[in-house]
């Protein structure tokens, strides 16, 4: 195999380096670093042995074939300012994860996909509707949603709880192989993981072929309240709005005080000088970061991607050091990146 040059860039992102940086790290000029990664000259095996160290991926990562993802992933659900210092390394280290996926989805049976695709432009009632849609095709009962992450993954959606190492990207989704993934942040709150995966499914079930972006959201961000909070269940419960009946609806549909507000005032339950004023009362009171009850929700915790790990470890045979191998990274980001990330319906050949 032949060295390649787009995994020297990839590894490089992944860490968060710059090209002045690395090429101290080894010894060499920038410029002679930049004409490597462009495949200008060959790669030496004095080089080589000192990429481990350097970049702390094994050597064999560097040859391995294919181009990195130089765009970043299709929906992102994050802060208005992000940093592309630290969007770049997020897309990087998701770019090898997804390379570690395909490389596991070649030893099981593939998976079953229950998730349909629904244009809301074309459907009446737009994205609010679609989400109904959806629920009646997963056989989601009236009410609350009580552990979405497992409904989502038996309708074939790969999750995988993701360090972005910021609170300002709370997920992303993509397509891998026509097999739908929700990256999405560990640290947020229970109820914030709920809403993003919400938000983020309804991208990839409405979103296949690209509109504008803040139409998108719009979409998106309806979706996701009918989805949670839908209105022939939720409508009457909603007045009198207070703050102490925004918490305890919190407990009962698992969403925060925030989305609660928000859905009163999208149902047209409550006018916007309404909302602006409670959400001034959630900020005198110091409950606009951490709302009341944050610990009362339970935790949900993917499983899918655990299962086709231990598939894949049954089948080849295969220790941690060994699947850290297999993929071609460091048995260090083998651990961090999968450790409490979790598990597939799936089979092995």
């Amino acid at each position: 195999m032949e060295f390649n040059p787009e995994m020297l860039v990839l590894a490089r992102e992944a860490r968060g380096l710059t090209q002045t940086e690395l090429s101290a790290r080894l010894g060499m000029s920038q410029s002679k670093m930049s004409k490597l990664e462009d495949g200008l000259i060959e790669f030496c095996e004095e080089t080589a042995a000192k990429l481990p160290e350097a970049l702390g991926f094994p050597v064999n990562f560097f040859y391995l074939p294919g181009r990195r993802q130089s765009a970043s992933p299709t929906f992102y659900r994050k802060h208005a300012t992000l940093e592309t210092s630290i969007l770049k390394p997020n897309v990087a280290k998701m770019d090898i994860v997804r390379r570690n996926l395909q490389r596991l989805f070649s030893s099981v049976e593939p998976i079953e996909l229950k998730l349909p695709y629904i244009d809301p432009e074309e459907t009446p009632g737009g994205a609010a509707e679609v989400a109904r849609r959806v629920r009646r095709a997963l056989r989601i009962a009236d009410g609350p949603i009580r552990n979405l992450t497992e409904v989502l993954e038996e309708a074939g959606l790969l999750i995988v709880s993701f360090d972005f190492g910021t609170r300002k990207i709370d997920g992303c989704g993509d397509f891998l192989d026509g097999v739908p993934v929700c990256f999405i942040n560990r640290i947020v709150s229970p109820v914030r993981w709920r809403f993003t995966l919400a938000h983020e499914l309804a991208h990839l079930i409405m979103h296949r072929m690209p509109t504008e972006r803040d139409v998108e959201e719009e979409q998106a961000n309806t979706f996701a309240g009918e989805f949670l909070m839908p209105e022939a269940d939720i409508k009457s419960s909603l007045l009198p709005i207070s703050i102490d009946r925004l918490a305890r609806l919190k407990l009962h549909w698992r969403v925060s005080m925030q989305a609660l507000l928000k859905r009163a005032a999208h149902l047209g339950l409550i006018t916007e000088r309404t909302e602006r004023y409670h959400f001034m009362l959630m900020s005198k009171m110091g409950i606009r970061e951490v709302e009341p009850h944050e610990n009362a929700i339970p935790r949900e915790v993917p499983t899918l991607l655990k299962e086709l790990l231990e598939a894949n470890q049954k089948t080849l045979g295969l220790s941690t050091s060994g699947m850290a191998g297999y993929l071609a990274i460091a048995e260090s980001d083998f651990e961090e990146w999968y450790s409490s990330s979790p598990s597939l319906r799936v089979m092995s050949h």
